[in-house]
């Protein structure tokens, strides 16, 4: 009797023990489902709209209509336009090196949008009034498009760009600096 009472002490020891070790190893997951309310991820809808992308060429503006993904969300519908903004660039042989928009936030009351770019977005070469022109092309697109957000931060991998002509530190605002 004090055999069986011993190997059913240590057979709950050694279950408790490998319970233990699974949770802390992370094998074994306990759910206590009724104790969360589920979450439900707020679904975005997006759909086709038509918009133009505008680039100074040849001392005088140009556009191409494209489709693009337009939804609710602000930023989404940015990467989606300047993406296919920055291709159109490279496609016109604008930019010397394909640029890529790593990210597009926007701060909580949505005036200041923030723009980061996985490279220095203009050719080393470029004039002042090059890089202005980018820029501007960039503001007109969005403009254009009718989205409403004020104020534009340009950064590289999430920091101003440094640029010796042109001032990247503070926001730009969406009308541009052409009308001023």
């Amino acid at each position: 009797m004090i055999i069986k009472k011993n190997y059913i002490i240590g057979l709950g020891a050694l279950c408790s023990g490998m319970i233990f070790f699974c949770l802390y190893q992370e094998l074994l997951i306990i759910h206590w489902g009724m104790l969360i309310k589920p979450e439900f991820k707020k679904e975005i809808i997006a759909e086709r709209k038509k918009i133009n992308l505008y680039f100074w060429k040849d001392e005088r503006w140009k556009k191409e209509s494209v489709e693009i993904m337009w939804s609710k969300d602000q930023a989404a519908t940015l990467h989606y336009a300047l993406n296919q903004w920055l291709n159109l660039l490279d496609e016109e042989e604008i930019l010397d090196k394909k640029v890529l928009l790593q990210y597009v936030s926007l701060n909580d009351s949505e005036s200041t949008v923030y723009l980061s770019f996985d490279r220095y977005p203009f050719d080393l070469e470029s004039s002042t009034h090059q890089k202005h022109m980018i820029i501007e092309s960039l503001l007109k697109t969005v403009r254009e498009a009718d989205i409403k957000i004020p104020f534009f931060h340009f950064l590289v991998h999430h920091k101003p760009i440094i640029d010796s002509h042109l001032d990247f530190t503070h926001p730009w605002p969406i009308h541009g600096f052409l009308n001023s």
